[in-house]
């Protein structure tokens, strides 16, 4: 018997995405149709949870999310998180004007 083990991933098509911009965020390798809760948080600590989105069979997901128009300019962070198993990845952003 082998045991694989695979590492939850997440990602952004754009780190340093501008105040009220779209950007997108994906992953792979999360439980097959797990729940996944996003969620950002800017310099100053103010926090924007977006909808809940699911992988998919393959445990693969990708949303489009918009940066808030009154978020801080600076260093920020996306969260993802799944509601099943609460292993979470972040990342960190660096929001221009």
């Amino acid at each position: 018997m082998t045991l694989v083990v695979t590492q939850a991933t997440a990602n952004v098509s754009n780190s340093s995405p501008a105040r009220g911009s779209m950007d997108t965020v994906s992953g792979a390798s999360w439980a097959p149709s797990d729940q996944l809760q996003i969620t950002f948080v800017d310099n100053t600590g103010t926090q924007t949870t977006y909808p809940t989105v699911s992988a998919n069979g393959a445990g693969a997901f990708s949303t489009s999310i918009t940066i808030p128009a009154g978020a801080s300019t600076g260093a920020a962070t996306i969260t993802t998180r799944s509601l099943s198993t609460g292993a979470d990845r972040g990342l960190v952003l660096s929001i221009t004007p």
